[in-house]
């Protein structure tokens, strides 16, 4: 049996579908790696986006964040110097 990895550097990308089949003989698995790009979600993959969402998790993950109960606390917040 071989292994190998594939690295996938791709900067848009909305969906990745990955199959395995038996070849003609049975002998070998065959397989498949397809990616459908989508211009639409490109800015989503960026490394600078994704080092972003990275952070937020992290802050997340942490408690860096407030709740608010209402829409109009979460203005009088962003209004006053507390931040």
């Amino acid at each position: 049996m071989t292994a190998f990895a594939v690295s996938l550097n791709s900067t848009s990308a909305s969906s990745l579908s990955h199959e395995v089949h038996p070849d003609e003989h049975n002998s070998h698995w065959l397989e498949y790696i397809s990616i459908e790009e989508s211009t639409d979600q490109s800015w989503y993959w960026t490394a600078a986006w994704q080092t972003m969402e990275r952070e937020a998790e992290e802050d997340l993950r942490v408690g860096r964040y407030r709740e608010f109960d209402d829409v109009e606390e979460f203005i009088r917040f962003l209004r006053s110097n507390d931040k």
